[in-house]
């Protein structure tokens, strides 16, 4: 029903990846400790090794991009929001993918070592 399809994005967006990928579509540029920052006080909820999991993971499947330039070793990742794809957040599986609902697409990542997951 609409209701419960509503029900179920609503859940999505307020799960942990919902949540940085709203801030994420928000700021459109950012670093992991700008992501930080936005969730201090919510250390537990939101660690820094998830964050920076979800970040890398968003950039190998294409919808993140590392913006610094020059001297990229000295400086912390400015990521840049280049695949805005809608409010419901791409979501990592267990199986090395990215689920983007609002796509109704599947990204395989290769290569990548799951360490989080939400479902």
């Amino acid at each position: 029903s609409p209701l419960d399809i509503m029900n179920r994005a609503k859940d999505k967006r307020l799960s942990k990846e919902g949540r940085i990928w709203t801030a994420m579509r928000a700021a459109n540029k950012f670093t992991v400790e700008d992501m930080l920052m936005t969730f201090a006080g919510f250390e537990d909820e939101f660690p820094e090794k998830s964050i920076r999991h979800y970040c890398t993971t968003l950039e190998k499947a294409g919808y993140l991009k590392d913006s610094r330039r020059g001297r990229v070793s000295a400086q912390s990742v400015r990521y840049h929001l280049v695949r805005d794809t809608g409010p419901l957040p791409p979501t990592i599986k267990r199986l090395p993918v990215v689920v983007d609902p609002n796509e109704g697409r599947v990204v395989y990542v290769q290569g990548e070592e799951v360490t989080w997951a939400t479902s």
